[in-house]
């Protein structure tokens, strides 16, 4: 398998095979202690500057490659029919002939643009791409009848200047591959080694099925750190010429599910996605003398045509397989909608096509678009969702990077590179942090004394203390007292409810209104406001008024029962007062 799906460019029929194994330099003498400190400090060197020259994965964030193309009229009533869209001179922008409707792509050709122009702009810098390797993904959207499988495949696959972006394709490959029109000759040489390998499946009905091997129908998309997003079980097919991909091609298109419908005679029922993996191995390439190798994934995706019933007349299975494309190509239109508006959640797994081209959409991956419309004023409604739909996509933005794949030896001095890149990174924190250990330490303290303010007496409770009026409020039956400040200061209400006794072989009592001997009115205001940590209420004398009469006693009542009975002097009790859920603790005084 490995011979028959290797192609070495320039290697001729016969000879010896070249040796891929990594060269590693040699030591200057084995018996020598001189030659040997002396090799060991030039392998040293060596795998530096080799971890040093190694391709990082950069990623490059690109937006995806828009392009219109108008077909010309099909039949007598759309040559007699009125054009409704129009392409500006300036080849970018498109809009309607009544004014309504205007959109800037990134291309759009007339109906006269021929297969080759519209490769050029479309699918040869994708192939670009992908021989550098990068991921590269062009796919085709249109109502049905518009012409996408047209442009993707031409008419015949062996038709001279009809052919359609898939086999032109596979010739700008190998064409490369052989040193054949190549901008960069020299990149083919005789120490690049290439391995082509091919899959072609179609998404039927929302299930996926293998084209190569129709029995195949159990396919699954699965996603590995390893491998990245794939389809397991799909067939691959080794191909080392033009001419095995044009196979490859044919067996797939007859497997291809297609019906007749009134708009179209050759209807395709199915999205087919044709997948072409580069993988280069330059023998020479690394600095060590080991190889390097990069890896391209090209993928061309035909889409089935959104369609109207009522104009399709589609009726049993067509009808069927009508509401399923619209259902998947509505799945596609909400990924586009989400990466456009740049959403959290990207929902990729509403189909079988959308998680399928998951990289494509937002990924790992240079893609372009080639929208296919007509400009007869009968289609006038699907040329203009299909606008829209392009207009959208122009918003979507990709992170492409090179898949590099690295031998042994370059990864064991990648792995070497960035141990020493983090133990210098971690040398540098501790020097930084040896320098300020006081200003950390301070910014340390400051910070827990503001939190600890804030659990002690937070802002938000002087406006809820205040307006409190629950049943342990004034008046109520559990002798609870309101304590208001004096002159223009704002009024501090306090529902202390029942208060626990000083000890524990009293009675519990209510709170008294007299603070240390002194009546309501006399307390400093700027006590209860500027300092509320050494706000202090007593528990100094007793009321038995307070808890006996009804929630209708006033304070002033209480405070006459305040002078009937007084406590002995005693020395300050502790006592915890709970208002509203703090609690506060406070000293008692006579």
């Amino acid at each position: 398998g490995a011979s028959a799906s290797t192609v070495a460019a320039g290697a001729s029929g016969g000879g010896t095979p070249p040796d891929f194994s990594p060269r590693r330099p040699k030591l200057a003498c084995a018996d020598s202690p001189e030659g040997s400190v002396v090799a060991v400090e030039e392998n040293r060197a060596t795998s530096h500057a080799a971890a040093a020259a190694l391709p990082r994965d950069d990623h490059t964030e690109t937006s995806v490659k828009v392009v219109l193309r108008f077909r010309p009229p099909a039949g007598e009533d759309e040559l007699q029919d009125a054009v409704v869209f129009a392409v500006h001179p300036n080849g970018r922008v498109v809009a309607s002939t009544d004014g309504s409707y205007s959109f800037e792509l990134d291309k759009a050709f007339a109906e006269s643009a021929t297969q080759e122009v519209v490769y050029d702009y479309v699918g040869r810098p994708i192939i670009d791409a992908v021989l550098s390797g990068y991921n590269g993904t062009i796919f085709a959207y249109g109502q049905t009848g518009s012409g996408k499988t047209f442009s993707m495949m031409g008419p015949n696959l062996h038709a001279d200047g009809q052919q359609g972006i898939v086999p032109r394709a596979a010739q700008q490959i190998f064409d490369y591959i052989a040193g054949i029109g190549s901008d960069c000759p020299e990149l083919a040489a005789d120490d690049t080694e290439f391995t082509l390998r091919c899959s072609f499946l179609e998404v039927y009905r929302e299930q996926m099925r293998d084209l190569l091997n129709p029995a195949n129908q159990k396919l699954k998309v699965k996603e590995l750190p390893q491998r990245g997003l794939f389809v397991d079980g799909l067939s691959r097919e080794y191909v080392t010429c033009t001419s095995e991909v044009m196979g490859v091609l044919r067996a797939g298109l007859r497997a291809r599910s297609v019906a007749r419908t009134s708009q179209n005679q050759h209807s395709s029922r199915s999205h087919a996605i044709f997948v072409l993996h580069v993988e280069q191995r330059l023998i020479q390439g690394g600095v060590d003398g080991g190889s390097a190798e990069r890896l391209g994934k090209l993928t061309l995706v035909d889409l089935a045509g959104s369609e109207k019933v009522s104009k399709s007349e589609c009726v049993g299975d067509t009808f069927e397989e009508a509401k399923k494309i619209n259902w998947s190509l509505t799945a596609l239109g909400k990924v586009i909608d989400a990466l456009a508006e740049q959403r959290s959640h990207i929902p990729y797994r509403d189909s079988r096509l959308t998680r399928v081209l998951e990289e494509a959409l937002g990924g790992n991956c240079r893609t372009a678009l080639l929208v296919t419309a007509s400009a007869c004023s009968q289609h006038y409604d699907e040329t203009l969702s299909s606008l829209r739909f392009a207009s959208r996509t122009t918003k979507v933005r990709n992170h492409a990077k090179v898949n590099y794949m690295y031998s042994a030896d370059q990864l064991l001095s990648l792995v070497a590179q960035l141990q020493r890149e983090l133990s210098s990174a971690k040398k540098r924190l501790a020097h930084l942090e040896a320098k300020r250990p006081e200003q950390h330490g301070n910014a340390e303290g400051n910070k827990k004394n503001r939190q600890r303010s804030k659990r002690q007496f937070p802002p938000s409770r002087l406006s809820t203390l205040g307006s409190s009026n629950d049943s342990g409020g004034v008046g109520g039956a559990s002798g609870s007292h309101r304590l208001a400040s004096s002159g223009s200061a704002p009024s501090l209400g306090l529902n202390f409810g029942r208060l626990g006794s000083c000890d524990e072989d009293e009675p519990r009592r209510p709170l008294s209104t007299s603070i240390g001997g002194s009546s309501l009115n006399d307390i400093d205001e700027m006590s209860c406001w500027n300092q509320p940590s050494t706000f202090i209420p007593s528990c100094g004398s007793r009321s038995r008024s307070a808890s006996s009469r009804g929630s209708s006693e006033h304070v002033n009542d209480v405070e006459e029962d305040e002078e009937e009975e007084e406590l002995s002097p005693a020395s300050p009790r502790p006592v915890r007062c709970r208002t509203r859920g703090a609690a506060w603790r406070r000293q008692a005084q006579d």
